[in-house]
């Protein structure tokens, strides 16, 4: 009897603890009861500028691998380490994804086991199988000193609710459902950077209308070679407010002629639109830095700087030609676009080689360019200096005195002239210096 008494103690005494160890275990409250409970608790919780680094990563299944991009602030500005510190200038992604989980609340509790992580896509990438079924996106936030403020992981949406998510804290079994805004869970380098070249305009002036004119000039040019023209076309607006477009061709020479051979053509306005629009903005796949002084030369260009600083551009389709502008001017592989605005400013839009496909294969085509910019006072004319007004006419002959004679109407018409003279001298210096200090931002960014 003595073995049998032992036994049933030792069940009494095993089930006395797993009644108690479920009785003081934390449980996971009901969707009811937490539906305004935050995701981070207030010891943990944090505000955006706290945040000095987001990390993003996730398994992409266009190429089975693991993915992963970061950003981080540096002096006052987020940049995008991995790929030569280029400006993280999409700001509302940015701003979107540093403050994606500020107050969030947590709408459900749907599990608080391990178990059902695959199934709402909530496994960290070092838990994945080889298929990686059940990846979630992960998101880190470091700030001062690489302190860790949250890792979280976000996994895929409740059925017909395409604002929420499933997610859970690293470390933590439990998934929560929250709303997030999907748009900040990449890892393209494009979806983070601004494609609009320039910073110019309002509300009530748009950036195409301070284009004053743009000239696409195509030709083909290897290292070492000459350059072979195609066709070279400037759009513009006649004195009539119209825009029209003028065509070069290449004659028998094979050299493109010094007039255009087609003139003042009609160009319909929303293929123009279109196009100023695919100009200004376009998709930046990646950037590669320049070697250090090119880079410094053509951020602060200078005619004493040696041509030999530019050599390694060619290998990308680019080739120096010499200093114009105040700026250095290049042949590229595969033509250029020049855009001239209206305050005095050029931007140049250079295109080398060809680096492929692009990564869906759909036959678009990734291509090496390279950006300048330049100030053009040619693009603001000098104010004509008026000529006569109401200077001494005491002296002379009766006959000068006749000749300088000139109605009310005309004299004062006169005097309102020399009046605004100096006037418009200022507004083109200073349009001129408006120019020269975005054309240095452009060259240094660029």
């Amino acid at each position: 009897m003595k073995p049998l008494a032992t036994t049933m103690l030792t069940a009494f005494l095993a089930l006395i603890t797993s009644i108690a160890a479920w009785y003081y275990y934390p449980r996971i409250e009901t969707a009811e009861e937490v539906e305004r409970e935050k995701l981070l608790t207030e010891e943990d919780a944090f505000e955006p500028r706290d945040v000095r680094m987001v990390r993003i990563e996730k398994f992409d299944r266009n190429t089975n691998t693991p993915s992963r991009f970061e950003f981080e602030l540096e002096s006052g500005s987020w940049v995008i380490s991995d790929h030569e510190n280029y400006p993280a200038n999409n700001t509302p992604r940015v701003a979107a994804a540093v403050a994606s989980i500020r107050d969030k609340e947590v709408l459900e509790v749907v599990s608080d086991s391990k178990d059902d992580h695959e199934e709402y896509g909530v496994l960290e990438l070092s838990e994945l199988g080889s298929t990686g079924l059940g990846a979630g996106t992960v998101m880190t936030f470091e700030g001062r000193n690489q302190k860790r403020l949250a890792k979280l992981i976000i996994g895929t949406s409740p059925e017909g609710k395409e604002n929420q998510r499933y997610v859970r804290l690293a470390g933590q079994p439990q998934i929560y459902v929250v709303e997030f805004n999907s748009a900040v869970l990449t890892t393209e380098f494009s979806d983070w950077v601004d494609g609009e070249l320039i910073k110019v305009g309002s509300d009530q002036i748009r950036l195409p209308d301070l284009i004053k004119h743009i000239e696409v000039d195509l030709y083909y040019r290897d290292q070492g070679s000459d350059k072979k023209p195609n066709y070279r076309a400037r759009i513009r607006l006649n004195e009539d407010k119209g825009w029209v477009y003028d065509l070069w061709r290449p004659g028998d020479d094979k050299q493109l002629p010094e007039d255009p051979v087609l003139t003042d053509q009609p160009v319909n306005r929303s293929t123009l639109g279109n196009f100023v629009q695919q100009v200004m903005n376009f998709r930046i796949q990646d950037v590669a830095r320049k070697q250090q002084a090119a880079a410094l030369d053509l951020s602060d260009p200078k005619e004493s700087q040696p041509a030999s600083h530019f050599d390694d551009l060619g290998n990308r389709g680019f080739f120096h030609t010499g200093f114009e502008k105040g700026q250095h001017q290049f042949d590229a592989g595969a033509g250029e676009i020049t855009i001239a605005f209206r305050f005095g400013m050029e931007v140049k839009i250079y295109a080398g080689t060809m680096l492929g496909m692009g990564v869906s294969g759909g036959g678009d085509i990734n291509r090496s360019l390279m950006l300048t910019s330049n100030v053009n006072p040619e693009l603001l004319p000098v104010p004509e200096k008026p000529e006569g007004g109401s200077g001494d006419t005491s002296s002379g002959s009766d006959d000068d005195k006749k000749s300088d004679e000139s109605s009310p109407q005309e004299s004062e018409a006169t005097d309102d002239a020399e009046r605004k003279y100096p006037a418009e001298l200022k507004q083109r210096q200073e349009f001129l210096d408006f120019a020269d200090r975005q054309s240095r931002s452009f060259n240094q960014v660029h």
